[in-house]
């Protein structure tokens, strides 16, 4: 039996830079993102081209850019204690379905070093299983 995808579920995730915070550390809030966001993200890494009756793919520098910020922009569903910032998301349509985003004004706020290291778990989680769903 393949497993679904646990769209709505989240869990709390603590940043590796900020593990020797133990008394105050910002807790993020991640989901997994679903196959229709997987796609279009994916799709932003390259560039399909056709010349002379060939196809070519060639890597896209602005999506690998961009990569990070849209898998977060799409998998962090809230934030505890990221200084006196409130979580705010904005309406983004993919293929025809309407997603809470998280607001461009609340990425631009994340450090770069942190917005990486969110991207590669939430990217690399796509299903959350009912054990974490339970935090």
């Amino acid at each position: 039996m393949i497993d679904p995808i646990a769209i709505g579920l989240t869990k709390e995730y603590i940043s590796k830079q900020e593990k020797k915070d133990e008394k105050n550390p910002t807790i993020w809030i991640i989901g997994a993102i679903d196959s229709i966001q997987k796609v279009q993200i994916s799709s932003s890494l390259a560039e399909v081209k056709v010349e002379n009756n060939e196809t070519k793919v060639e890597n896209s520098r602005l999506g690998f850019l961009n990569f990070d910020f849209e898998v977060v922009r799409f998998g962090l569903k809230g934030f505890k204690n990221f200084g006196h910032t409130e979580f705010k998301t904005q309406k983004r349509n993919l293929f025809n379905v309407e997603y809470d985003v998280v607001a461009d004004d609340i990425i631009r706020k994340i450090p770069n070093k942190i917005i990486q290291e969110l991207s590669e778990v939430i990217w690399s989680d796509n299903v959350v299983s009912e054990e974490l769903s339970k935090n």
